[in-house]
């Protein structure tokens, strides 16, 4: 992706460190896009895992080919 721009806001700025949520091995967190959040780093063996949706009120089309983008999947058919 070298040379595109992007509205992505990758990394932070800002002088707030934040607040810490500390959390046993394997528990499930959930946080809005617009939510900056970060991690430790990870000190064990194990890869850590991560499960990421998008959900939208509209379709999401790649302008380039008019198709679904990625493995974009509706949850309901257009009324």
């Amino acid at each position: 992706m070298a040379g595109r721009q992007s509205n992505e806001l990758n990394g932070y700025s800002g002088t707030e460190r934040g607040l810490p949520l500390i959390c046993k091995a394997g528990t499930v967190v959930a946080f809005s896009s617009l939510t900056l959040h970060s991690s430790g780093t990870n000190n064990t063996r194990h890869p850590r895992r991560a499960y990421v949706t998008q959900y939208s009120d509209g379709p999401i089309i790649d302008p380039n080919t008019n198709a679904p983008k990625r493995f974009a999947k509706p949850l309901a058919e257009p009324a």
